[in-house]
């Protein structure tokens, strides 16, 4: 077994002996003979085993091949329309839209107070 007993919980979390062992639990008495030996690593094992667990987790909100590819067909799909339509012609719809609105509550406002 390597000398963990410098480790920090960053080097745990990256040393592959270790994610082997909280993944599978690959070695296990070696681990816990070592963990009695150097009760000072205990905060930075503990610490390291909460991220190699957060990133596990992380992994189901990866998307699928279809749901990736979905998502960058309507991205191009905008990119491609704000091209046709011109940036310009899309910041006045923008602008217009909030003239709109701002008159719309500038007018129940004014609908309110009487």
């Amino acid at each position: 077994m390597k000398d963990y007993s410098e480790y920090t919980a960053v080097d745990f979390a990256m040393d592959e002996d270790f994610i082997l062992w909280v993944e599978t639990g690959a070695n296990d008495s070696a681990w816990q003979a070592w963990l009695m030996e150097h009760p000072s690593q205990e905060e930075a094992v503990n610490e390291a085993i909460s991220m190699i667990r957060a990133v596990e987790n992380d992994e189901k909100y990866i998307l699928s091949p279809v749901k990736n590819r979905d998502l960058w067909g309507r991205i191009d799909g905008s990119v491609q329309a704000c091209k046709k339509k011109g940036i310009e012609e899309q910041v006045e719809e923008v602008r217009n839209y909030y003239r709109y609105f701002n008159a719309a509550c500038g007018f129940s406002g004014g609908y309110l107070l009487l």
